[in-house]
């Protein structure tokens, strides 16, 4: 609406009169609320899912070139993927970018593209004259003629090895600006380059040797192809692209200027062309051969002028980032139409399959590996005989389930993110295996004109919700080109399914024989519906037709963890969001306000702030006391916000249980947690684990979390993301679930500091039903008095922090970013004391387990969430209580409850929580002493500041710190005796809990890598660079600012962000 609705007027709904399809409009401040009727919902979508059957979901006019004429033509895309080297077995590093790549191509086929599926295959350059060489070494005819592919890699194999200490040089030289020509022309390098240079030559020998191997190596990948449901129309390939082509390009190079001789080759130094961080690139090799950015300039020129394409796609892995970027450069640069051209294509880029490399032979073939999960299949069906005789072609079935269970791990998670080759994983069956939807023998013609009214329970028309959501999931793919967002789907409308059949009978429904045919209407829409959805994934569904006429359809999707930290956004098996809101649902909910400041902005949710029905999502805290159904009545008043500002509320994320925790694994739903290089599981920090995790994995582009004591900061420093916690009581706390109230703040994590911005002004608004919030005439008193911005800031450096316990690379990178800042940014770094320090950690801990004694009391199992089933109705109110909570519970929540009720109790209370409450006053005195600008709250004729003398240097405007004095350490380190103590991973928060006793804004960002201009006091020996940088992204520096000061903590941060960008 361009107009503000008075919320106390019924002038606004006017214009909008109750019809047939719309119940009467309400308004809720300035949103209308539109809602469609429950009893005609049914009669508009089932009928439109029958009439359109498999096309339901897509719209063919998408892609003419004039929307509406046919005539005009369809709209010309070529989409590049898979392209394995030939001579090598297919192995599963090249699976994901067929997976992706066959995926995109399912997807705008369907959306009426003329596409062209190409295979540009690895077939020239100087490792096909490695595997030459070595078949020279190691080559039998025998062993070819047996099995002509694996014997090729192993060739492969071996030379590599023999290889690799001449490689290891070359690089080494290349690195260090030393001239490598003595290195090429000695060992392996001279019989490598030889025999590539005679391919280029033209000589017939060397050609023969390797058609024959092309030849091999093509059959074979169109039998690997064929099973996994993937076809393509064109298999290209380097040797393809023409060299005339390549030598006009070359020439338009040369006039414009572009390339430049260096040690013999020729290069394009894009720092010459404003595109520094693309650097230099070989064109042509020093010995005249071409190389493969060469070939793809080429290779590009050719497609155009054949195929004139309106786009062309090119599906590679994130590691080739940097070809990509330099082969568009180089097409732009060119000028004319080879600009047009780079202004037509696009990299779709896609993490690695970690733990595996051809060269050290660590690899799995895909065959192998469909083999094998086929057989492992095949095994687990036998074991419900029941169902497992309906089955026919079982060993068939067997092999389609398993290749569907490789491609939905492959597709879960966002296709940026890295996961580990697990084969544990992918055999795994925890929890459901997936629905099987019978029609009992209905002719299509009594499903189709069935009497949908019948349809009015509950379960019904929510299964018709989610159906009429598949057209404007799929649009939403359309411009994420991700197929985690159809896969999440899926995984939605499976599990309302699931718990659809005892409800929504067919066979011998009590209603009677027209609400069976109804129902059974309803079930085929829905199998429509999965059919089409796995069928753009390039998922096959399992059909067997009996010959009484009952079709059983069994649609294997949930073939593995059906865990909900599983099934959410981090199929990579970094598990983060709990439960996943199809994105159809999110957009036609915010179509009322797709013009506000979050407008398209994705935003997740930590599980302990309520979301209603109409979000979708249930909300848990990650307790079984609660979950796995409770769904509050009402949003919190910060998803309102969201809501009404554009946001898109993408999901639930996991935390740890009611909040207490500083890793996220203290959780009844499955723990979080990031892999590091060597695919071992890292801490995400806690309790905000799973916030962070989706914000780090970019399932979303922001999250809220929330900072009892560090919940938000910790996990941010851990992931490399950016964790803010505002001054205390700015954002309303009205709908989110309770651990400790004069502590709890909700948080920002992002990517980068604008979304932060964003979202905070977004939210940054007095909520009258928040008894915390700060008035409106202290948030005015506030931006009043800290309107103006200082150029220099005078950054404090608390020497308590300074611990003996302080990591040294955290040390050091505390260092370096203080160093910086004052060099770069010109601010003045000043020594301060903050005394209490000391106390805050163990002051907090009895602070907060008291609060939350308190607030979690209610939690008794008669008025609302989870009822021990051990107990009968007619049992004691106590056993009642005590039964439901040692279920409910988790240990750590019961600990901290203990705590809390002792420090409450008569005996303990002076001496623990009165005591505490006295040294959190201490603390906040602490800060207001050092700072330069006087505490709103506390600077009053009741409560007066007195100066200590203990302070170095006062008058400070922001603090910075460390935010975690480790970095994020194995999971498997948690468990140890040494270290399975709870005191030890309370002491992660010694840095955090001190600005949360005091209220203070802080926010957590990633440490600045080291600069040339850098200096480092402590870098831990035996790290090389790449080790060291990698370290420091999971290393986290707080900013600390007095009450109110937010934007100055925020402006600093982005400060730091926009140098660090500079870097």
């Amino acid at each position: 609406m361009k107009r503000l609705l008075d919320p106390q007027s019924d002038e606004s709904l006017d214009p909008f009169p109750e019809n047939d399809l719309v119940l009467p409009l309400s308004s809720a401040g300035i949103s209308l609320a539109f809602t469609f009727k429950p009893q005609n919902i049914a009669s508009l979508v089932l009928p439109t899912i029958f009439e359109l059957g498999s096309t339901y979901g897509i719209n063919p006019a998408l892609g003419l070139n004039t929307p509406g004429d046919i005539s005009s033509g369809r709209k010309k895309i070529i989409i590049e993927f898979s392209s394995p080297n030939i001579a090598k077995e297919f192995h599963v590093g090249h699976l994901r970018s067929t997976i992706i790549g066959g995926f995109l191509s399912n997807l705008y086929q369907g959306f009426g593209y003329d596409v062209t599926r190409m295979n540009y295959l690895g077939d020239w350059g100087r490792q096909y004259g490695l595997l030459a060489v070595g078949w020279k070494k190691f080559g039998s005819e025998e062993q070819l003629k047996a099995n002509a592919t694996a014997h090729l890699f192993d060739i492969y194999v071996k030379i590599s090895a023999l290889f690799k200490p001449e490689e290891e040089a070359f690089k080494a030289a290349n690195r260090n600006g030393q001239d490598t020509s003595k290195l090429e022309s000695a060992g392996l390098f001279v019989e490598v380059k030889a025999y590539f240079k005679r391919m280029e030559e033209g000589d017939e020998e060397a050609l023969a040797l390797w058609r024959r191997f092309r030849v091999l190596s093509i059959d074979k990948y169109k039998k690997t192809y064929a099973r996994l449901n993937i076809f393509f129309d064109e298999y290209s390939g380097e040797s393809q692209v023409k060299p005339s082509t390549m030598e006009t390009a070359e020439a338009v190079m040369d006039q414009l200027g572009l390339t430049e001789v260096d040690q013999g080759a020729k290069v394009v130094n894009f720092k010459d062309h404003g595109a520094k961080k693309l650097e230099k690139a070989i064109v042509r090799n020093r010995n005249g051969t071409t190389n493969y950015l060469l070939r793809d300039i080429g290779a590009a020129i050719e497609r155009f002028d054949r195929f004139e394409f309106n786009r062309m796609i090119y599906v590679v892995m994130a590691e080739q980032d940097l070809h990509m970027q330099r082969l568009f450069k180089i097409l732009e640069l060119m000028g004319g139409r080879y600009a047009d051209i780079a202004k037509k294509v696009q990299h779709v880029n896609f993490g690695k399959v970690m733990g595996m490399s051809t060269r050290r032979g660590t690899v799995k073939f895909l065959d192998d590996l469909l083999n094998d999960v086929g057989e492992s299949m095949h095994e687990v069906m036998r074991r419900n005989q029941a169902k497992y005789v309906l089955v026919d072609q079982p060993e068939k079935v067997a092999d389609i389930l398993g290749i569907s269970a490789i491609m939905v791990q492959d597709m879960s998670g966002k296709r940026i993110n890295d996961y580990p080759f697990d084969m544990e994983r992918m055999l795994s069956f925890e929890g459901d295996t997936g629905p099987y939807l019978q029609n009992a023998g209905y002719s299509r013609e009594e499903l189709v004109n069935a009497d949908f009214s019948l349809l009015t329970e509950k379960h019904a028309i929510d299964l018709i919700r989610i159906l009429a959501q598949y057209p404007d999931t799929v649009g939403h793919t359309l411009k994420t080109q991700e197929p985690a967002t159809v896969l999440t789907y899926l995984f939605k409308l499976t599990h309302k399914l699931s718990s659809s059949y005892e409800v929504l009978r067919v066979i011998g429904a009590k209603e009677g024989g027209e609400t069976s045919i109804a129902r059974a209407s309803l079930y085929e829409a829905a199998r429509q519906v999965l059919a089409n959805g796995m069928g753009l994934l390039g998922l096959t569904p399992v059909d067997r037709t009996e010959d009484s006429g009952v079709v059983v359809n069994c649609f294997y999707i949930d073939v593995h963890n059906e865990d909900r930290n599983r099934i959410a956004s981090n199929l990579d098996d970094e598990s983060s969001v709990v439960e996943p809101i199809a994105p159809a649902n999110a957009s036609t909910n915010d179509a009322r306000t797709s013009n506000g400041p979050l407008a398209g902005l994705q935003g997740a949710i930590k599980d302990n702030i309520c979301t209603d029905a109409a979000i979708g999502s249930p909300t848990t805290c990650d307790s079984k006391i609660l979950g796995p159904g409770y769904v509050s009545p009402y949003n919190a008043t910060v998803v309102e916000l969201l809501q009404q500002a554009g946001s898109i509320v993408t999901g639930k994320t996991n935390m740890d249980e009611f909040g207490m925790g500083s890793h996220s694994t203290h959780t009844s739903f499955g723990e979080v947690y990031q892999l590091d290089e060597k695919g071992r599981k890292l801490s995400v920090g806690g309790s905000s684990g799973g916030s962070a995790l989706a914000v780090k994995d970019q399932a979303c582009d922001f999250a809220l979390g929330t900072d009892t004591g560090g919940s938000v900061r910790l996990p941010a420093a851990y992931t490399g993301t950016l964790g803010f916690k505002p001054s205390y009581g700015l954002l309303s706390r009205w709908g989110v679930i309770a651990y400790a109230n004069s502590l709890d703040t909700v948080g920002i994590l992002a990517r980068t500091m604008g979304t932060i911005h964003k979202v905070f002004d977004v939210l940054n608004q007095f909520d009258p039903k928040d008894p915390t919030s700060m008035s409106p005439r202290i948030r005015s008193h506030v931006k009043e008095a800290f309107s103006q911005p200082k150029k220099v800031l005078r950054i404090g450096i608390p020497l308590e922090y300074n611990i003996l316990e302080l990591h040294p690379t955290v040390r050091s990178a505390w260092l370096n970013s203080l160093h910086q800042i004052s060099i770069k940014l010109g601010h003045t770094i000043h020594p301060i004391s903050l005394p209490r320090t000391k106390q805050a950690l163990s002051t907090y801990y009895v602070l907060a387990p008291s609060e939350a004694s308190s607030n979690l009391a209610k939690y008794d199992g008669i008025r609302y969430g989870r009822r021990s089933p051990n107990v009968t109705d007619n049992a004691e109110d106590g056993y009642l209580y005590a039964k439901t909570r040692g279920e409910g519970f988790g240990p750590e929540v019961k600990r901290r409850i203990l705590l809390g009720a002792y420090s409450l109790s008569a005996e303990a209370i002076d001496n623990y929580f009165i005591q505490a409450q006295k040294v959190r006053r201490l603390v906040q005195q602490d800060f207001d002493e050092v700072f330069s600008t006087p505490n709103p709250l506390h600077d009053t004729p009741d409560h007066p500041i007195t100066p200590s003398s203990s302070n170095l240097s006062p008058n400070i405007d922001l603090i910075l710190s460390p935010t975690a004095p480790t970095p994020p350490p194995l999971l498997s380190s948690l468990s140890s005796p040494s270290s399975s103590s709870p005191l030890n991973a309370y002491m992660n928060d010694v840095f955090t809990v001190p600005a949360s006793l005091a209220g203070l804004p802080a926010i957590s960002i990633p440490a600045l890598p080291p600069s040339s201009s850098s200096f480092s006091s402590e870098a831990p020996s035996g790290n090389n660079d790449q080790n060291l940088k990698h370290t420091q992204q999971k290393i986290g520096m707080q900013i600390i600012g007095q009450w109110g000061t937010d934007n100055m903590v925020l402006r600093l941060a982005g400060d730091i962000e926009k140098m660090k960008e500079m870097e």
